[in-house]
């Protein structure tokens, strides 16, 4: 059986949306059965757990380095000094780029993906070009 990794953003819900629309339509252009693994964090991994009950074993938390926050939609100046330094409870950009691609990394190597789909996550795609693998990349822009 393929296995297909899908990585869903998780800032936002239209990243999430767009891939819940895809999975649905999937099955029926896919000519064989196909396991599929969902990988995100916060709300969203919360959201794939309720609307997916029966595949629980395939849903995973991996930290996704998203940006900090403001009163209406993300703090420029907070994310940009976040680049260097903690903020909050965030490590810095630069820890959480290295720490999310090992973890990915991992990711990687235990599942031997047949495909890969992303939704705004870019470091999975440079993953899956070094493997070889066929990577898709959703957008909105």
């Amino acid at each position: 059986m393929k296995k297909i990794g899908e990585f869903i953003y998780p800032w936002g819900n239209g990243h999430y949306s767009r891939m819940m629309k895809l999975d649905e339509m999937l099955p029926k252009y896919l000519k064989e059965q196909c396991e599929m693994f969902y990988y995100s964090k916060g709300e969203i991994y919360k959201k794939l757990l309720k609307k997916l009950p029966g595949k629980k074993n395939n849903i995973h938390e991996i930290l996704m380095p998203t940006p900090i926050d403001g009163k209406y939609g993300p703090s420029v100046s907070l994310s940009i000094l976040n680049m260097f330094f903690p903020v909050g409870t965030n490590q810095s950009l630069v820890n959480q780029v290295k720490n999310y691609m090992k973890k990915e990394r991992e990711v990687y190597n235990r599942e031997k993906f047949d495909l890969v789909i992303n939704d705004g996550d870019m470091g999975s795609n440079v993953l899956a070009k070094n493997r070889g693998i066929t990577s898709l990349f959703v957008t909105n822009q």
